[in-house]
């Protein structure tokens, strides 16, 4: 049975959420307009049952009732609202209206009546014109719900940007999820799964299937065995009716191929996706360990430190998929699992491209309501105060995943120092022992031993640099850096030099990297200067002039001037300075010429980094550049302002990405005058060679097409002081 549920009211949907969105016998999917409502409806390829609500923007529930009798005909509607619709029989016809506040049973009893094929109860019809639904409502009141007792499932809501009202977006699907169902909630009756032929003990695509568990969306899943690796997964199949369909069968493959990007220890990845004699199938991670919403029903109950330790982990995933740009659904407490290890992993749904800021609220409402229930009563106030800014509806709610990720952090540092000074193994202070008993006495020694490092080293580090014990605690970029060898290269100019082994950043800096720096920047704001240059001109800030317009929409996933833009772009409209002083935050420099054309040139010598002809497919520059379209994609190289670094294709010999072009990048070295140079080509100007500099220019200056990366030692040889422009 397939259910849907539309409410432009999130912190109602969010409570629908809550009940029914782990049914173990439906697909239920929510949607905050008729836009989103209509794609997952299409995704869902057939409709048993919606409930709409009557009042919403810009397109009202029974016109939105009207577009799914299109297309699902036998769907069975249901309406709500807040307000009085007594006014409004003729419209409503025969569909049940459920009057906001109502208590969830009464839904639930519809469902099931759905269920059973039973006859739903039909509404007064006294016919009256149809009125604009833009009226004042007569009822002011805020909806409440009545929560259903011992539900564990947390908000979702699948947000998607506002189309016009008669135009189906083509989206992702959106797997099923997998779990128990919630105790005390009134469930529909079981449907059948899907008539498959018995595979249990056969083999497809070089995996051995054991035994069938609940379905997907996509079809049926299986417990397997990768053969070659022996290696446990889940192997899920695409329904073989649903394989006649060439948008079906791309669906299924862009949902493997999105997930399959994500490589992160919190994350659950796809391994490889395949065909074999007709069954389409991809294989996913699968880790031994038990749902997070079974904890709460097991009686577990977590100290802070233990709580914060995989309330990061999981934020640390999200935060992942966010710079990533993966579209991914909200999270949802039953795709959390604790593994053996107990550390969470979080499932991966791809789902249409939505609105980032009301995604990260929803993932930390998940987070909060997966961890609230189970925190000691012993816990300090400070972390219940932090889970509890996590929910909605509070007075002031945590802003980001970051922000989370850093209140656990502090935590996490408090329970270490205090652990270590009390003796206390780190096997204790990650152990979930209600969860996983399995423990290696030799492991608890090492952990110990470890964390007794940590507690005196990275207190002296932080003490002295400031830098160490937050990138330990995740509060400052980790490193993506490819190492060049010491060696003696010879430059395009015919030029031998030597240098000693350095390392230099594989992407440009991103957008979400440079965050973290203004985030440190406004918690530490006496130390803003710490990293500064010398000559830095009196009274310049290290946040750059534009960044109000750039990070909020970034975060969001929207556009910059009609760019795409997220927190896996380049930073863009940064000068020498600023650049210099995240360089040395990060405990790094700003590359010399020598490193940066070498890294780019490789020991082969190349004119570009992949080789010496120049191909225009290859790096992003100004062969698909078009400034009175910034929203448009690129034909030749697939970009028309910046792009994501990750999606770039100029790869140099040592696997250095996007020196050829997207953005350009100032380096450390300087001349007399006090100008700063700039490297490599952009998406608005034409190719350069490797060993051509872009221009020469003010520190202070700064452009959308100029960004920068750094390297982990100092360039070789002393470099004039930069003088601040006039």
């Amino acid at each position: 049975m397939k259910i849907l549920f539309v409410d432009d009211d999130r912190d109602f949907l969010a409570t629908l959420e809550a009940t029914f969105g782990q049914l173990a016998s439906a697909t239920t999917r929510f949607a905050s307009d008729a836009a989103s409502a209509l794609s997952l409806a299409e995704s869902l390829g057939t409709l048993d049952g919606a409930v709409l609500d009557v009042v919403m923007k810009p397109v009202d529930g029974f016109t939105l009732r009207d577009e799914l009798l299109k297309r699902f005909p036998n769907a069975k509607i249901a309406f709500s609202s807040a307000f009085d619709m007594s006014g409004y029989s003729a419209q409503i016809g025969k569909s049940p209206f459920f009057q906001k506040p109502f208590t969830i049973p009464k839904i639930a009893e519809w469902l099931q009546a759905i269920a059973v094929n039973e006859p739903t109860p039909a509404a007064p019809s006294a016919a009256l014109p149809h009125i604009s639904l833009t009226a004042t409502p007569h009822v002011t009141a805020t909806p409440q719900v009545t929560a259903t007792p011992h539900v564990t499932a947390t908000p979702h809501i699948t947000a998607t940007p506002q189309v016009a009202a008669n135009t189906i977006p083509m989206a992702r699907v959106v797997s099923t999820p997998t779990g128990n169902a919630n105790q005390g909630t009134p469930q529909a009756q079981p449907t059948a799964q899907i008539a498959m032929p018995a595979l249990e003990g056969s083999s497809i695509g070089g995996y051995n299937i054991h035994h069938r568990i609940p379905d997907t969306e996509w079809g049926p899943t299986y417990h397997a065995t990768q053969v070659a690796l022996q290696r446990p997964v889940f192997l899920t199949l695409l329904d073989p009716s649903a394989a006649a369909s060439p948008a079906r069968r791309d669906a299924f493959l862009d949902e493997a191929r999105n997930r399959a990007q994500s490589h992160h220890p919190s994350v659950l990845t796809v391994y490889e996706t395949g065909e074999q004699s007709g069954w389409y199938f991809f294989a996913s991670e699968r880790v031994e360990g038990r749902p997070m919403n079974m904890l709460a029903l097991a009686g577990v109950k977590l100290s802070a430190p233990q709580a914060a330790e995989i309330g990061k982990h999981i934020a640390a995933g999200l935060a992942h998929l966010n710079h990533l740009g993966t579209p991914h659904a909200g999270l949802r407490i039953n795709e959390i699992t604790i593994g053996s290890d107990n550390l969470p992993r979080i499932s991966n749904r791809t789902v249409p491209e939505g609105d980032q800021h009301a995604l990260n609220k929803i993932n930390l409402a998940t987070i909060g309501a997966a961890l609230l229930p189970i925190l000691s009563p012993a816990a300090p106030t400070e972390f219940v105060a932090l889970l509890s800014r996590t929910q909605p509806g509070h007075k002031a709610p945590l802003q980001s995943i970051e922000e989370f990720i850093d209140g656990c952090g502090k935590f996490q540092t408090q329970a270490i120092f205090q652990n270590v000074a009390a003796g206390t193994p780190l096997a204790n202070f990650h152990s979930l022992d209600d969860i996983a008993k399995k423990r290696s006495p030799f492991g608890t020694f090492v952990k110990a031993m470890l964390l007794a490092a940590i507690g005196v080293g990275a207190l002296y580090l932080y003490n002295r640099t400031g830098f160490q014990l937050d990138v330990l605690l995740g509060r400052k970029p980790v490193v993506d850096e490819v190492q060049i060898p010491a060696g003696s290269y010879t430059l395009a100019n015919g030029k031998t030099v030597e240098l000693p082994a350095f390392s230099i950043d594989r992407h440009e800096v991103t957008i979400g990297e440079y965050h973290q720096f203004v985030k440190w920047i406004l918690e530490n704001p006496q130390d803003e200067f710490k990293f500064n240059h010398p000559s830095t001109p009196r009274g310049t800030s290290n946040i750059p002039e534009n960044w109000k317009i750039y990070q909020p929409r970034a975060e969001r996933g929207m556009p910059v001037r009609g760019v795409p833009t997220s927190y896996d772009s380049p930073v863009v409209e940064v000068n020498w300075y600023q650049a210099y002083a995240y360089a040395g935050w990060r405990g790094r420099a700003l590359p010399s010429v020598e490193q940066w054309e070498i890294a780019a040139r490789g020991k082969e010598g190349f004119a570009y980094p992949w080789g010496n002809d120049w191909d225009p497919a290859i790096a992003n520059t100004n062969a698909d550049h078009t400034p009175t379209r910034p929203d448009a994609s690129g034909k030749i190289d697939g970009f028309n302002y910046w792009g994501a670094v990750k999606k770039q294709r100029d790869i140099s010999p040592f696997g250095v990405i996007g020196l050829a072009g997207n953005v350009s990048e100032w380096v450390g070295s300087v001349t007399k005058d006090g100008k700063a140079l700039i490297k490599g080509a952009n998406y608005a100007s034409a190719g350069l060679t490797s060993d051509q500099a872009f221009k020469l220019e003010a520190a202070t200056w700064a452009w959308e097409t100029v960004g920068f990366r750094t390297v982990a030692a100092p360039a070789q040889n002393p470099e004039p002081t930069p003088k601040p422009s006039e």
